[in-house]
Order: C-alpha cells, then sequence, then structure tokens
C-alpha cells in the first residue's frame, strides 16, 4: 500500500538568472519560457518576435515577426519546442508548424489543423511530436505526428492514435477532454485525466506505441472522483475540479498541480469578475511531487491559495529538470521571467 504521509517538503529556490524586456529588441518575455538542450532559454511575444538568451539571462539573439512568409508567424501566442540534437519546432496561431534549425534559421512550414498548446503537445527524443488534445480524431485522446524535416514536401502525418475515449468523454468539448501530459526523455509519457470529464485524480503512464503501462490513482477527499465534471453555458456555474499542471522532474518523480474551486463562492460571484481577496476564496490549489515507482506521495503543499500558489510557485518546469521559470513583476513594473529550481528536502 503507497505511503500518503510525505516524506519530505519542497522549496522552490530563486536562482539570479532573470529575463528582462528591454523595450526595443525585446518588447515582452510573453508567458512561456523553455529551454533548449544546450541550455539557453527562448520566449516569444504574440507580435512572432522570437529570443534567445544565453545561460546567463543576457539576450543573444531574437528572430521571426508576424507574417505569413518564411520565417514568419501568425502573430497570436506561440508554442516554441526544441528538438533533441537541435532546432525548434514553432507552432503558429493558425495552426502552422515550422522548422528552425541549430542555428535558427528558417527550414520550412508546413500547415496542420489547429494551433498545439504547450499543455498538450511534446516533442519526442525522434523530433516525432506526440498530441493529446483529442482534436486530432473523434475516437483517441493521443497522436503521433511525424517529424519535420527541411526536405519534407508533405505536410506532417498523423502516424498513429490510441487512447479510446469514451462514449460519455465524447460528450464534453474538445477542451474539456483535453489531458496534461509529463514527458522526460525516452519511449514513455504520464498523462493526466481528460479536464473535465469526472475520471478524478488518476495518473496514466503510456508507451508512445499506445500501450497502457500504469494507471496511478489517488484518493483524497478535496479531489473527489466525478467532481471535475464541468456544468458549462451559465455565468455562475462552479468550474470543474482539474489537474492544471504535470512534469516530469526526472528520475520517477511526478510534480502535479490540482485546481479545486469553492462552490459556495463560486456562486456567490454569479459571474461578476472577481477581485483578488475573492479569487482567493473560490479555488484553492494542490500541489503534490510523486515518486511513480512506488506511488508514494513524497512532498505536498495546499490548500493554497490563488494570489499565494501564483507568488510562490514556478509557472512552469522544464522537460525532465526540477528547474523551472516563475513570471514576476520587477521594481520597474514590467513582467520579467526568473528562473528557479525545485529543492527536495527530507523533515
Amino acid at each position: 500500500m503507497p505511503s500518503t504521509t510525505p516524506a519530505c517538503t519542497f522549496d522552490v529556490v530563486e536562482s539570479s538568472v532573470v529575463l528582462i524586456p528591454d523595450g526595443q529588441s525585446v518588447g515582452d518575455v510573453g508567458q512561456r519560457v523553455v529551454r533548449d538542450h544546450s541550455g539557453r532559454f527562448i520566449t516569444s511575444e504574440r507580435s512572432g518576435v522570437v529570443t534567445v538568451w544565453g545561460t546567463t539571462g543576457r539576450r543573444e539573439r531574437s528572430f521571426g515577426r508576424g507574417g505569413q512568409g518564411p520565417g514568419e508567424f501568425t502573430p497570436g501566442p506561440l508554442n516554441i519546442a526544441p528538438v533533441r540534437g537541435g532546432g525548434l519546432y514553432i507552432f503558429d496561431n493558425a495552426g502552422r508548424w515550422h522548422l528552425f534549425d541549430a542555428q535558427y534559421r528558417h527550414q520550412r512550414t508546413a500547415q496542420f489543423n489547429a494551433f498545439k498548446a504547450p499543455d498538450e503537445t511534446v516533442v519526442l527524443d525522434d523530433g516525432e511530436v506526440l498530441d493529446a488534445s483529442g482534436r486530432e480524431s473523434g475516437a483517441q485522446f493521443f497522436a503521433v505526428m511525424s517529424a519535420m524535416r527541411p526536405t519534407d514536401q508533405t505536410r506532417p502525418q498523423v502516424l498513429r492514435r490510441f487512447g479510446d475515449i469514451s462514449s460519455a468523454e465524447l460528450q464534453f468539448t474538445s477542451t474539456d477532454r483535453a489531458r496534461r501530459i509529463a514527458y522526460s526523455t525516452g519511449d514513455r509519457f504520464w498523462a493526466g485525466p481528460p479536464a473535465a470529464t469526472g475520471r478524478g485524480y488518476v495518473l496514466e503512464q503510456w508507451h508512445v506505441n499506445g500501450t497502457l503501462l500504469r494507471t496511478l490513482q489517488r484518493s483524497v477527499p478535496w479531489y473527489p472522483e466525478g467532481a471535475d465534471r464541468a456544468r458549462r453555458g451559465r455565468a455562475s456555474s462552479v468550474p470543474p475540479h482539474e489537474i492544471e499542471s504535470l512534469w516530469d522532474l526526472g528520475d520517477d518523480l511526478l510534480m502535479v498541480i490540482l485546481l479545486a474551486p469553492n462552490a459556495q463562492e463560486w456562486s456567490r460571484s454569479s459571474g461578476r469578475a472577481p477581485d483578488a481577496a475573492t479569487r482567493d476564496r473560490m479555488i484553492d490549489i494542490w500541489v503534490e511531487v510523486l515518486d511513480t515507482r512506488s506511488g508514494n506521495v513524497l512532498a505536498q503543499r495546499g490548500p493554497l491559495k490563488y494570489s499565494e500558489a501564483q507568488r510562490t510557485l514556478p509557472t512552469a518546469i522544464f522537460h525532465g529538470s526540477t528547474s523551472g521559470f516563475r513570471l514576476e513583476l520587477n521594481a520597474d513594473d514590467e513582467r520579467v521571467a526568473r528562473i528557479v529550481s525545485l529543492k527536495l528536502k527530507n523533515k
């Protein structure tokens, strides 16, 4: 029987590396930082400008702009995914998939079906792309797509689909069916439950060939099974319980961030935009670090209020790492990205 008493605590340790826009070459660090396999950091602006930062946080170069030509991006959010061995995949807001080499030179662009969201997409070691949005098929959650190459003349192909969507889950929108995935390296990945379909706190490990390898299920009072069924369409509806983020830290460790809404507080808000104090009452946030070998909870923090979580937790963790970043406002009221790391400590 897995232990439910955490043996550790965790700290989020700030580093001295901060990515700071200069208002000229870099107008904004955006919402997402990725780290490539050389340790450089990459950010993007909605205008289509991509910036590469060195390991110390110094800007090295920027490339790209808004547009439809070679090396240009449809303005809006970009999903940037480093490719092992060098190079980048960049998915833009119009469902276009761009390949850049290790020197950030544009190689080719292909049209695909839709924007690939960062929380639902990972690039595997061989350059193939795993999508967990459930939008590539009307029947399966996961799709593995062929790698992009400079000489390819056809659009990327779906190589295989797996992870059947139940008939009940098909009644939900693709947004409510989306699954958070976590990947480090190799041929295995972890997936959270569909966002709002009632499965509860259950994690699955899959092989990229479509074989379900393991299932971990947590039974906790603050995330009961069935509590994540969304009631959409009314302003006063309570949002679902949800696994907000899932990160593979390496060494068989997963970090999970979960949202637990307060139904009474949501009902009181009656669809009004909440202030910070009201938002803190409307939702609780829980964080757990799991040892996937034993199924034990190594560390747990919660319930946290929204403002506390935003202030103290990483915004995201880099794949297969205990390092990540946190978005902050500096003394000049600029949004910056601070590199942080997660440290586990025995109690």
